[in-house]
């Protein structure tokens, strides 16, 4: 899996020495990693990271020993009350931002093993799965074999979903910026808050890392014809195939879309139910609802918790940076 790798003396493995171990998986993302177009220098952007833990409750009790401050006012509910919020509502992710580290700004999300094993094979949420289907820097890696079996799922599942929106001939740009809109279609955020060029901004400067990582998938998926060079695809779009596809989708994007097509499902069986959204004209448009539908619930919900973990004078802040990009993206759009 051709994720990339945070070099031994990197500020990424820094932080990760400043927090409670054992991490299982950390990796760092975003503006901050990895240059966006139209941004002038990566260093001016936060330091974003999520942090994979097999005991979040241990980890916070530790954590607010060595960190108290990373909190909101929520410290003082005690750990067990951060796990809770953690686990119980939104993508089941507890951020800390606006964390001052060396010369820089951090946000760093911590987030259970095991919910994140369920959002990689099921896309509970497409939150953080969404995340893996980009580029990301890969910090601390302890993972077992079942764990690196679900990161390559979630990206098998991330083009076998793609691959259900796209037409029959399409190109490498095409397919990733699809790819990558997959976990934003559906946020809230995308609407006002977020620069309305942001997944053009992560795909076409990176375009090379993309290939990195999808290469391999891509060669395995026997229903799609590669150029060479891997630049133009033509795919089988047959209702065999979307059968076939539509059988491989993460079980809540499966459940959402059988329940769209038919509202009273339960004496139908499934197969039918696919069988019959595979030669609808309609297969494609049910697909990218369903995805709309998770990040869209999840995001919202985590975008609330976000201003209690995050507490209100740095959600204004956090909030007001975004802002300020999404404007900034606009204008050099009209321009």
């Amino acid at each position: 899996m051709a994720y990339f790798r945070a070099a031994e003396n990197s500020i990424h493995r820094g932080f990760l020495t400043s927090l409670p171990s054992p991490v299982k998986y950390m990796f760092a993302y975003g503006s901050g990693v990895f240059r966006q177009q139209g941004h002038a220098s990566d260093k001016a952007n936060m330091l974003d990271y999520i942090v994979v833990v097999d005991d979040p409750l241990q980890w916070h009790t530790e954590n607010l020993v060595k960190h108290s401050r990373h909190y909101s006012f929520l410290r003082f509910g005690g750990p067990k009350f951060l796990t809770e919020i953690q686990r119980g509502f939104g993508a089941g992710v507890y951020f800390n931002t606006l964390v001052k580290f060396e010369d820089r700004l951090v946000k760093y999300g911590v987030v259970a093993t095991d919910d994140l094993l369920a959002d990689l094979r099921d896309w509970t949420t497409l939150y953080i799965s969404g995340r893996l289907h980009k580029p990301v820097l890969t910090v601390q890696d302890t993972a077992d074999s079942s764990f690196r079996q679900a990161m390559l799922d979630n990206l098998r599942s991330a083009v076998r979903t793609a691959s259900l929106l796209l037409p029959d001939a399409f190109t490498d740009e095409e397919l990733f910026l699809r790819i990558a809109n997959l976990s934003y279609a559906g946020d809230f955020r995308m609407i006002f808050g977020e620069d309305k060029n942001k997944v053009r901004n992560i795909v076409l400067p990176h375009l090379d890392k993309f290939h990195e990582i999808y290469r391999p998938i891509l060669k395995e998926e026997q229903y799609i014809d590669a150029s060479a060079n891997y630049r133009t695809f033509q795919q089988d779009c047959s209702p065999k195939t979307k059968l076939l596809l539509l059988g491989l989708l993460p079980r809540n994007l499966k459940e959402r879309v059988i329940r769209d097509r038919f509202r009273d499902n339960r004496n139908k069986d499934v197969s039918i139910i696919l069988e019959d959204l595979a030669h609808s004209a309609d297969c494609s448009k049910i697909v990218d609802k369903g995805c709309r539908q998770i990040v869209s619930y999840s995001s919202w919900w985590q975008s609330v918790k976000g201003i209690f973990t995050a507490g209100i004078i740095k959600s204004v802040r956090y909030s007001a940076t975004k802002v300020i990009k999404m404007i900034k993206g606009g204008m050099k759009k009209g321009s």
